[in-house]
């Protein structure tokens, strides 16, 4: 691969990581509002969202860091 072409990809894997950072932290504020929630409010829907809310942002920051190591793997 030229150097352009490594650069860009290096932009990609830079833009990854950040948006990895956002979704941590977005999940982690998800997950005060889950650990915050009355017990009586616990059995809602709105908290039965939060708690997917959380593992979709569980699932889509795995799948970022998967595609940073498969951008890394051509180093």
């Amino acid at each position: 691969m030229n150097k352009k072409r490594k650069a860009r990809i290096d932009r990609v894997v830079n833009d990854l990581l950040a948006l990895q950072v956002e979704i941590e932290i977005v999940k982690i504020k998800e997950e005060e509002v889950l650990e915050n929630t009355p017990a009586s409010l616990q059995d809602t829907d709105r908290y039965y969202e939060s708690e997917s809310w959380v593992e979709a942002l569980e699932t889509a920051g795995e799948a970022v860091d998967d595609a940073i190591e498969c951008l890394k793997c051509g180093d």
